[in-house]
């Protein structure tokens, strides 16, 4: 199965919006497709006023008006519905301008009221009901006024409607891209912590095992021509140390399998308190027995904890059997109601090189391991010489609020 912070989103992807022809059309020819409406336009309009209005001042000027208002409607809206609602101010000298005039106001008024503020939008209100109005002078009486402004009301009415309706999908589709970009980021801390895990699985791992199969190694090597036997062993030695390894290293490799197929092998259980012996056993044939101790009242443990507690014993023998003179190691367990506490003590005198001296990652590690759940951690050397390292992880519900916020995920 794959880690739930390896995995990959569907959701946190933004998914394809459909675009509305017109927004996909270049904008040369958005100005062609105006510019062929307003001739069209024109010459319809200037056919109908050459017939019907005495001027001809009146007529180009009224044509020019309306057919001008499809080219100015995409980058200037406010321009246009004044453009076109010349029609209607000039109405007087013909009430035919107004009929014309209604399509491309109407247009205008609609773009004004779905895109301009506020403001703006009452303000286009007023101009086209003032045009409206204009239609009841010269004499044509006022019943025009009425259904010119209803029909002007309404289609403004409509285009706020629309142009609300518009901000709020822009608003939603805005804070779902925000979702998803916050689930995005926390699947990718996610993915780089489930790396760091694993590097310092695979460091406890690797750094215990190889330092006791080096120790075994040269000692084998010491012993190879004066005691065979004993040589023998050390080959053994290592050779169950390096299945083991194989084994545990297999483990946390199959974590990272992502295809799920049932032809996977099962994973073998995380190593715990049960396995603390096998850990001393393998430590004593590097050259360094361990007492352990367990007190208090041992219980199960989270298999997160269980983990931890594991491998703060297997990284503090390891730096046992690599930095310390000494042949013995001390290993307490005290299982408390409020937490565990965790020591590792030897008696052997400093080395050159001590623990976490170096550029070693392994106190490091320990350190974050415990951080993880909130515990406390020391590691240093004694005042009678020796070394010891303590780490105490509370497990009560309270203490492990920061866990599980990390191990939740999105």
């Amino acid at each position: 199965m794959t880690p739930r912070c390896c995995r990959t989103y569907p959701e946190a992807m933004s998914s394809p919006v459909a675009i509305p022809l017109l927004r996909r059309l270049e904008p040369r020819t958005l100005l062609l497709l105006d510019l062929i409406a307003a001739i069209g336009y024109g010459m319809s309009a200037w056919a109908l006023f050459a017939h019907k209005i005495d001027s001809a001042l009146v007529a180009i000027v009224g044509a020019v008006a309306v057919s001008a208002a499809f080219v100015l409607v995409r980058p200037q809206p406010m321009l246009a519905l004044v453009s076109a609602l010349a029609g209607f101010w000039l109405s007087p000298f013909g009430v035919l301008l107004a009929f014309v005039a209604l399509v491309p106001a109407g247009v205008c008024l609609y773009v004004v009221s779905v895109r301009q503020p506020r403001r703006v939008r009452f303000a286009a209100l007023a101009l086209a009901l003032s045009g409206a109005a204009a239609t009841g002078l010269g004499g044509h009486g006022g019943g025009g006024v009425v259904v010119f402004a209803l029909i002007l009301l309404t289609t403004w009415t409509i285009g706020v409607a629309a142009g609300q309706s518009h901000r709020y999908r822009n608003d939603v589709l805005r804070h779902q891209q925000q979702l998803a970009d916050a689930r995005l980021d926390r699947a990718r801390r996610g993915l780089v912590d489930e790396r760091m895990r694993i590097a310092r699985e695979l460091h406890d791992v690797l750094a215990h095992s190889i330092s006791v199969m080096t120790v075994q190694a040269a000692y084998g090597n010491v012993v190879i021509d004066t005691e065979p036997v004993h040589a023998r062993e050390s080959l053994g030695t290592i050779e169950s140390i390096g299945r083991d390894t194989l084994t545990e290293i297999r483990r946390l490799l199959d974590v990272l399998r992502e295809d799920g197929s049932e032809s996977a092998q099962p994973l073998t259980p995380a190593p715990g308190l049960d396995d603390l012996p096998q850990l001393i056993a393998q430590t004593a044939r590097a050259g360094v027995r361990s007492e352990l101790s367990v007190t208090g009242n041992p219980r199960p443990l989270p298999a997160g904890l269980d983990l931890t507690v594991f491998r703060l014993v297997q990284e503090a023998l390891t730096n046992v059997v690599k930095h310390a003179r000494t042949s013995t190691a001390q290993v307490r367990i005290d299982c408390q109601d409020a937490g565990i506490v965790v020591e590792v003590i030897n008696d052997g005198p400093l080395a050159a090189d001590p623990p976490g001296a170096g550029a070693g990652h392994g106190i490091l590690g320990m350190r974050e391991r415990v951080d993880l759940y909130c515990g406390t951690f020391s590691a240093g050397p004694l005042p009678r010489g020796g070394f010891r390292v303590r780490a105490t992880l509370p497990i009560d519900d309270a203490s492990r609020t920061r866990l599980l916020g990390v191990a939740a995920g999105p």
